[in-house]
């Protein structure tokens, strides 16, 4: 009860507007002292801290009630564009140092190796993803990335700098073959494939594109190329079968 109240009161006092104002400029005065600044960072990045802080995070967003107020807010912050450039901004600068990505990248690789998290992970992801309108809202999002071109070339720059690294390419190569060949992958696949040849504008736009694809002869060259192949291999291996059923004594 003594906490709901705290609770209450600390809402009623952040709505007021001068109390905010207030608080904020306290807060900015404080960040922005640079010995201040260190002593924070020095204190957070303990490990005694970091378990704690933790703990006590896990507990919190067990909570239905915190969560999804919680979830609220952060929807109705970031659908502010000046507050969406202001947090890029901050994380663009976050990424523009290596030794912060380099910090990251670890902490990441750390998180993602305890398979109690990455399962927890994994669901919620599946939960989420599962819900079409969702689905859209990421959609229109990379649809509108990638129409800018400087963005697409900077995201083409990157994947290939990533896909150099044999490590990282052998990581993600069995990653997704262990996620692909599940039951439940393949049935989930093939219900959206179903999903969207009903759809006739989607059939059109796939014709679309492959009779462009098709009007280069370089791609021509090199589809009829691969098709040559695989057909020589399957008369191969028809060849080969016919030869076992016959030293076996079967007949076709």
């Amino acid at each position: 009860m003594k906490n709901s109240n705290q609770a209450k009161a600390a809402r009623a006092r952040w709505a007021d507007p001068i109390y905010r104002a207030n608080q904020l400029k306290a807060i900015r005065a404080k960040l922005s002292d640079t010995s201040y600044t260190k002593r924070r960072l020095k204190a957070l990045r303990t490990s005694e801290y970091r378990k704690r802080r933790s703990k006590e995070m896990f507990a919190r967003w067990a909570d239905p009630v915190y969560k999804e107020r919680l979830s609220k807010s952060i929807r109705l912050a970031l659908s502010d564009p000046v507050v969406r450039e202001r947090q890029s901004k901050i994380m663009r600068a976050i990424c523009a140092d290596p030794k912060n990505k380099k910090r990251r990248s670890k902490a990441m690789l750390a998180i993602w190796a305890d398979p109690v998290y990455r399962e927890r992970r994994v669901k919620a992801m599946l939960v989420t993803f599962s819900d079409p309108a969702v689905r859209e809202r990421i959609s229109k999002s990379l649809r509108a990335r990638c129409a800018n071109p400087e963005r697409r070339e900077k995201m083409s720059k990157t994947m290939l700098a990533v896909w150099t690294d044999p490590a990282y390419r052998e990581r993600h190569k069995k990653a997704v073959l262990a996620s692909i060949q599940t039951p439940a992958h393949k049935e989930r696949q093939s219900k959206q494939s179903r999903a969207r040849w009903k759809n006739p504008e989607y059939r059109e736009k796939i014709s679309k594109a492959l009779r462009a694809r098709w009007i280069n002869p370089e791609y021509k060259k090199q589809a009829s190329k691969k098709m040559s192949i695989r057909m020589q291999k399957e008369k191969q291996l028809i060849q080969f079968a016919k030869q076992i059923l016959k030293e076996t004594g079967v007949e076709l």
